[in-house]
């Protein structure tokens, strides 16, 4: 039942709002401009289930599964040399380099300072038919590894459509994210 989807922006072109949909998937990403001016991937991957409920010891849970937005580096684009098509071996060869958001003027990570000012990203999430969701309150939160809790910091203009189960969100935070609730609800 996991799930996910790959844009990748090869060439960096004019600004031009994105709207990337993984209709299969039921999310949808809104890409910035600092975003769409890069040459990146962006990885959206959704779990029915939090698999490590269990393990953490926080108050607040998922409801309704938990989906990820990544950002990963691309590896440096063949070069045609006589015929020959040169590809260059190193890290990215064989596995995935994930970048933080937001991304340097270099295509990288920049410091964390930033993430205050970084411009945020729009999320579309379908909520799944067989989750039950509150009336009021609905609440988004991100993974915070170093606190061990659901972290609600960085997400704002929480919207949800009753009708088309959609929620609608801006984040600054590229990671693990779920529609949370306490544990007790």
């Amino acid at each position: 039942d996991v799930k996910y989807g790959i844009w990748v922006n090869l060439i960096a072109k004019h600004f031009r709002m994105k709207q990337i949909k993984f209709l299969d998937i039921g999310i949808g990403v809104d890409v910035p401009k600092p975003l769409a001016l890069s040459s990146i991937a962006l990885r959206v991957m959704y779990f029915p289930s939090d698999h490590e409920t269990y393990e953490r010891a926080c108050q607040v849970r998922s409801l309704g599964g938990v989906f990820h937005v990544e950002l990963l580096q691309l590896p440096q684009a063949p070069k045609r040399v006589k015929g020959w098509t040169l590809r260059q071996v190193n890290d990215l060869t064989k596995t995935v380099q994930r970048l933080s958001y937001p991304l340097g003027s270099d295509g990288h990570a920049v410091a964390a300072a930033a993430v205050t000012t970084a411009q945020p990203v729009k999320v579309h999430y379908h909520v799944p038919n067989d989750v039950l969701v509150p009336e009021s309150n609905l609440r988004v939160g991100w993974w915070d590894k170093a606190n061990e809790t659901w972290n609600e910091e960085g997400i704002t203009e929480i919207d949800y459509n009753f009708e088309s189960r959609t929620i609608v969100f801006h984040t600054t935070k590229l990671c693990h994210l779920a529609c949370i609730q306490e544990k007790h609800a």
